[in-house]
């Protein structure tokens, strides 16, 4: 009876930690958290289907707040081999993952990682490969696991290559 109980109350507590995970992202309870990030009003989501595979599924970026989404790609929902790639970066002590998402001249790059003394994820905007906006995540709670945070996921590997921008 004891062994029923503990391995209901571990599903139980797993269960409230994901529903309060989906509440700090834009992602809907049966999708994946693939990214999310609060700018202090907004969120910043990378939502994922569940049955997201090398052939089937959807990711899609998302902005706004949990009350009104104000941007949101690729509409319609597609697979991410259409739109994204992934890369690691290799640091002195830690190191770093991202995820490239493509809009046009637009990309949209989230990323999470970590180093001797240093902690940063956020989203870089660039348009034509430049820069726009460097947007760090102010919400410490919402964790990305750095290099981790996208390798599990079906995307093909980013070509182009990624710095975290300095703040």
């Amino acid at each position: 009876m004891k062994r029923i109980v503990i391995l209901f109350t571990a599903t139980v507590i797993a269960a409230h930690a994901q529903a309060a995970d989906v509440h700090k992202s834009l992602c809907q309870t049966k999708e994946k958290v693939v990214f999310s990030c609060s700018t202090g009003k907004k969120l910043i989501s990378v939502c994922a289907s569940e049955n997201l595979s090398s052939s089937a599924g959807y990711v899609q970026y998302r902005f706004g707040t949990n009350e009104k989404l104000e941007f949101s790609f690729p509409e319609p929902k597609a697979h991410p081999d259409s739109f994204s790639t992934k890369g690691i970066l290799a640091y002195s002590g830690g190191g770093a993952g991202y995820m490239r998402l493509n809009k046009g001249a637009y990309s949209y790059v989230v990323y999470s990682g970590m180093g001797q003394g240093w902690d940063k994820q956020g989203v870089a905007v660039e348009k034509n490969g430049k820069l726009l906006s460097n947007i760090l995540c102010k919400d410490t709670s919402i964790k990305n696991n750095g290099p981790e945070t996208f390798d599990k996921y079906p995307i093909p590997i980013d070509e182009i290559g990624f710095e975290i921008p300095l703040p």
